[in-house]
């Protein structure tokens, strides 16, 4: 869709190949959601196999996304290759991840990459998130373009290990284009995906937190939308 106008928030995304897929998705804000135990997080990407590409705006501010590396979620090819990461952006424009807490993946943190139906990574921002426990927290990898930055850029993450090194200081926001070189040495330590599962079998949800008197409350019509939140407002979550 193009434009969305979509709003995910107060959700959780768990035990799934995605936690969050937003191919060709322009226009979609996810805030204050967990997305934990996925093969991986949330992935904002374009493919030509649906109308519309590129996805040219997500907002992903004040998530939980947590050990996105479960091999007791089922697989899918195409995206075999993101597992172990947190949030993907996959061949994107003008996306926002900001204010996020992004713990305890195999792979990456945030990864800004391109995607093999043409589409390379343009001015997206990761800034101010807070990441921890990731093999690397930040990677930036072009696989079919130059290794320019294509006006994408990191600020202000709270970060050990990034891929290249020195990442955010070579491409804060604002910052001069920079040519990275063969990039490819990261390759060999992405690892080998678990084998798929049966989705069928994947486990269900637990107990889940019912509204209070849902026997005998009278329906409220929804008639307040859409709904707005207040992004400047959302904090960092802890752990």
């Amino acid at each position: 869709c193009n434009p969305c106008e979509s709003l995910i928030v107060d959700s959780v995304g768990e035990y799934n190949m995605l936690g969050y897929s937003g191919t060709n998705s322009t226009g979609v804000t996810i805030a204050n959601s967990v997305f934990r135990n996925n093969r991986s997080g949330i992935v904002p990407n374009s493919l030509d196999g649906e109308k519309l590409a590129p996805n040219s705006g997500t907002t992903i501010v004040g998530n939980i996304i947590a050990d996105n590396n479960s091999g007791e979620a089922p697989s899918n090819e195409g995206f075999a290759i993101a597992f172990g990461t947190g949030i993907v952006f996959g061949g994107v424009s003008n996306n926002i991840a900001e204010r996020n807490l992004i713990t305890g993946h195999r792979v990456g943190g945030v990864v800004v990459t391109d995607m093999p139906d043409g589409y390379k990574p343009e001015n997206n921002i990761v800034r101010n998130n807070r990441l921890a426990n990731n093999q690397y927290d930040l990677v930036y990898l072009t696989v079919e373009f130059a290794s320019t930055l294509f006006g994408n850029c990191f600020a202000d993450n709270d970060v050990v290990k990034t891929f290249p090194a020195d990442l955010q200081e070579r491409a804060g926001c604002g910052a001069p284009d920079h040519d990275f070189g063969d990039l490819s040495a990261i390759v060999s330590e992405i690892p080998a995906a678990p084998a798929d599962v049966d989705w069928k079998t994947v486990r269900p949800p637990g107990p889940q937190p019912n509204m209070a008197n849902a026997a005998t409350a009278k329906a409220v019509p929804a008639n307040n939308v859409p709904v707005s939140i207040d992004l400047d407002a959302i904090t960092t979550p802890v752990a």
